[in-house]
């Protein structure tokens, strides 16, 4: 029987191929180092054929190496990519599927993952994720036999590096905070190689073959390399700082490469040193911030799974390119092991690539395989708790299967909105911008069996979109604060440069008359958020806050509407007017708070002179040196581009994103300024004495203002300057607009999110004699008011007129929630699936108590608290030159719309202040922000 059972292993043994051998080949025991980049995209180095990134020294180790161009990460997140190169086996199989145990329900709305701040069952979870490794064998445990000495540096979540078996290390582990990956072992190439220099010169000293895990935290963010080597990438092109800060990084890591290689060198070790590179996951850096790109890191695309795969080992490893053959990093270990004389225990799933890697002849490696999870490990004991994807490559072809895995809160970065069944030919579409599953049905049906022969899961295959998943629309809402018709789809200004919100209008619908209900910021939001006027709530001026008026501090605004029916809701940067509160009334408006904003950067001294109403510090404009992303509406931008990369697949979102420019004080960086002529074409066409045939009680409206004249702005020279300093302020938000549309394409979000742009109220450039707002001319009330996305019709131009308090219903019909009778608006849903649609209503604005404006799509009629009134014809005068009023035959005209005069008409609330006007028609007395206006006084120039 024993001699049957002999002569039967070693008919087996014949039969194996020897790369699956669970031993290997007596071979001269060599040193072992493992090179890990860290956040590295593919393409980005010399030898991969990059046309700027400079990699000079890993250029020469890839002469020296078998390249496989096509080598792959299992899973493209670091913890279990990191694991995956210390053990040789996948994700699933060692259970460190991802980076952090999911938070307990305690702990919601915390993201502090320091030691003091986690609750003790959580510090169990943690711990019960790094003791996962205690049951691996891992590298260095399995070169110890052989007599070899390890040394850890960088990158380790595994707590102490005596958990992983290495002799010596720089991560200290748990419990001290900072310790969750790598504390101390983070240092080592961005502050010197020294403690991995020297690990090696004591190995040799001793006569020990070493084995050194490198995993320097590079080029991970901070994206903080030298200045010089940040100069250098600028001085190439490269206008993104974000992106030039990353292409520095990279080279700055090749810099601490070159010291390793050539240490080795200088101590004759490199024909005796067996050198693995590899990166832990893909990059593809976001040029508008400092985080990455959807379909790469977590993600199941190329972006984020291929790594290029070295192995140099000179006079024993044939160099050269692969070509198109495959390399798994599982495969790492096992050829590492037998290089080593090590036996390959039989659990491991890679190959061992050394007989092809010293003869030059084709690797065994047929398919590769992965899996991506959620970055919070939902159950320890069960991976398919976090399972969203399985992938196969087989030859040209990658298939993709998604899972319903639990994704915590961290979202992954899915490549589109399909989640169906992904098959990609990966050599002739690379960027896996063509599933072809549909036209494929049988290769799709293979790859499927081979992931279920690879790993057999019962975790549900989801076979639907995430429009049918999540049956509600996202929501991002755009406001830009000051703005006026000055936009290119508007036509307000014949040289305005918008392509963004232009292309935004061209993808949905533009209401090209559409008008606030005040001209003025705290009423004009008021309303719109409550969906009520100004005429009922009462706010007429920059105060008070509407909570802080009985009435209203109950009363369910626009974002809780949402909140209520299921949406995280989201700001940043200005949607209401002034400070909320505390945290706790912050809270109650929104679920999350990012940058207020604001004006940013400022010059040292103001830019221009005092104006006669004094030296305000709002009233300024023109260029100054300073950098675009000092700006706080850069930085609300960041901010809402960061929230659609990382928002959940399965809640919906209402993120609002508010533009202060080009609200005065209008700074412009020099790039921006210089799209617009210094000469009069930036100037709007005014009639000189245009006043003459409006009321006096006009002028009431805006009495006594910081804004100058346009006498102060001509004679001071300050025109042309102003109108060159609100064009480039608008190109600027423009772009920052253009950032957030371009995120939600990427990250698969834009047909499923509605989005509606609109600004606050009008301004004044000159135009009647004035700057500024406060007036009830379309000049003061038109704004940009777009809607795009599900549910409306693309390409529209509507010129029904519309009201920003129209905003509320209106999203409350695109995204299904239930209907509210207490709102003053109207939904504008008909004008969305067809522009012609009648609207019986006009636009109604109303400036304090008794000053009302009527647009119907033809006329504005005005009529102000004594009664006095205007009419214009705005198809024949859109400037509004000529005022109609009094002429016989346009009486039926002025009574219709008189009929529309707000039949509510709320003084203004207790606490109101700031550009509040008011009226005693006994006295025939206007009182301007407490101070009486009699018929003779002066107007203020």
């Amino acid at each position: 029987m024993r001699l049957r059972n002999v002569l039967l292993m070693g008919l087996l043994l014949t039969l194996m191929p020897a790369e699956r051998m669970v031993w290997a080949e007596t071979v001269a025991t060599p040193n072992i180092v493992f090179i890990i980049s860290d956040d590295h995209a593919w393409t980005d180095y010399g030898f991969m054929g990059h046309p700027q990134i400079e990699t000079p020294h890993l250029d020469r180790l890839a002469r020296e190496s078998a390249v496989f161009s096509r080598g792959y990460v299992p899973t493209a997140l670091c913890r279990p990519a990191l694991a995956t190169l210390i053990t040789g086996k996948y994700a699933h199989q060692h259970k460190i599927s991802g980076n952090d145990p999911a938070l307990l329900p305690e702990m919601k709305g915390g993201g502090n993952r320091a030691q003091q701040a986690e609750p003790s069952k959580y510090k169990a979870l943690r711990h019960k994720l790094i003791s996962q490794l205690d049951q691996q064998p891992t590298v260095p445990r399995l070169l110890a036999g052989k007599g070899y000495v390890s040394h850890q540096s960088g990158k380790w979540w595994e707590g102490n590096f005596r958990r992983g078996g290495f002799d010596e290390g720089m991560t200290r582990g748990f419990p001290q905070p900072g310790g969750r990956h790598g504390d101390d072992g983070l240092k080592i190439g961005r502050e010197g190689m020294q403690p991995v220099l020297q690990f090696i010169d004591s190995a040799v000293e001793r006569k020990k073959p070493f084995f050194v895990w490198y995993a320097p935290f590079m080029p991970h963010t901070p994206h903080n390399p030298p200045q010089r080597l940040f100069d250098k990438y600028k001085a190439k092109g490269i206008e993104s700082d974000f992106v030039a800060r990353y292409y520095a990084m990279v080279e700055w890591f090749d810099e601490t490469c070159g010291e390793l290689l050539n240490h080795l060198e200088d101590k004759n070790l490199r024909k005796d040193t067996l050198i693995v590179y590899v990166g832990d996951n893909g990059w593809i850096q976001n040029p508008d911030n400092g985080g990455f790109a959807p379909r790469s890191k977590q993600s199941a695309n190329e972006g984020g799974t291929r790594q290029p795969t070295l192995f140099s080992w000179p006079g024993t490893i044939q160099p050269g390119d692969r070509g198109d053959q495959l390399c798994s990093s599982v495969d790492i270990v096992p050829t590492a092991l037998a290089a080593a004389g090590v036996s390959i225990p039989g659990e491991l799933p890679g190959y061992n690539l050394l007989p092809i890697l010293k003869s030059g002849g084709p690797t065994p490696r047929r398919e590769v395989f992965g899996e991506t999870f959620a970055h919070d490990v939902a159950d320890i004991d069960d991976p398919e708790e976090s399972l969203l994807y399985r992938w196969v490559i087989d030859g040209n072809w990658k298939l993709l299967l998604t899972y319903d895995g639990k994704v915590g809160r961290y979202s992954q970065h899915h490549s589109r909105t399909e989640l169906g069944p992904q098959l990609f030919d990966v050599l002739a579409d690379p960027h896996e911008d063509h599933n072809v599953a549909a036209k494929h049905p049988e290769v799709v049906a293979a790859l499927a069996a081979k992931l279920q022969a690879w790993w057999p899961v019962t975790r549900r295959q989801v076979q639907t979109t995430v429009a049918a998943k999540q049956a509600r629309p996202n929501v991002l809402f755009i406001a830009i604060d000051d703005q006026n018709d000055w936009l290119g789809y508007l036509g307000g200004h014949p040289l305005a440069k918008t392509p963004h919100i232009d292309a935004l209008a061209a993808r949905g619908t533009a209401f090209l008359n559409a008008h606030c209900q005040a001209p003025l910021c705290n009423p004009s939001r008021t309303s719109l958020m409550l969906g009520l006027r100004s005429t009922t709530t009462g706010i007429h001026g920059l105060a008070p806050w509407f909570r802080q008026v009985e009435a209203w501090q109950d009363r369910v605004t626009l974002p809780q509407h949402f909140h209520a029916n299921g949406y995280r809701t989201l700001t940043a940067g200005k949607i209401y007017h002034g400070g909320v509160g505390g945290p706790q009334k912050r809270a109650a408006e929104f679920d999350e708070w990012g940058p207020a904003g604001g004006v940013g950067v400022k010059p040292e001294k103001k830019l221009i002179p005092p104006t006669p109403m004094g030296n305000h510090p709002l009233m300024d404009w023109g260029v100054f040196p300073h950098r675009d992303e000092d700006k706080g509406d850069y930085q609300v931008a960041s901010w809402a581009v960061e929230q659609i990369q990382s928002a959940p697949r399965d809640q919906p979102f209402f993120l609002a994103a508010g533009f202060f420019l080009p609200h005065v004080p209008c700074y412009a960086t020099q790039k921006w300024f210089d799209l617009y002529p210094d000469d009069d074409s930036v100037l709007p066409p005014v009639l000189m004495d245009d006043r003459n045939d409006t009321p006096r009680f006009s002028w009431y409206l805006h009495w006594n203002l910081p804004e100058p004249r346009l006498k102060w702005i001509q004679e001071n020279n300050q025109w042309r300057n102003l109108a060159r300093s609100y064009l480039a302020c608008t190109s600027f938000v423009d772009a920052q607009v253009g950032r957030l549309t371009t995120a939600l394409e990427e990250a698969g979000l834009a047909d499923n999110t509605v989005i509606v742009l609109w600004g606050d109220h009008g301004w004044h450039l000159g135009e009647k004699g004035i700057t500024g707002k406060n007036t009830l001319w379309d000049t003061g009330t038109r704004v940009p008011l777009i809607f795009a996305g599900p549910g409306v019709r693309s390409g529209q131009r509507c010129s029904q007129p519309a009201e920003l308090l129209d905003i509320y219903p209106t999203l409350v019909d695109l995204c299904g929630l239930p209907q509210r009778d207490d709102l003053e608006g109207i939904s504008l849903q008909p004008q969305l699936d067809n522009q012609s649609a009648p609207r019986e209503r006009p636009a109604i604005t109303s400036h304090n108590q008794g000053n009302h404006a009527i647009r119907s799509e033809r006329w504005r009629y005005i009529r102000y608290a004594d009664g006095s009134e205007e009419l214009y014809d705005m198809q024949q005068d859109p400037h509004e030159w000529k005022n109609l009023i009094g002429q016989q035959d346009l009486a039926k005209i002025v009574e219709e719309h008189r009929r529309w005069l707000p039949k509510i008409d709320q003084p203004p609330v207790p606490g109101s202040a700031h550009r509040v006007l008011t009226y005693d028609a006994d006295t025939d007395t206007a009182v301007w922000e407490g101070t009486p206006v009699r018929r003779g006084d002066p107007i203020p120039e």
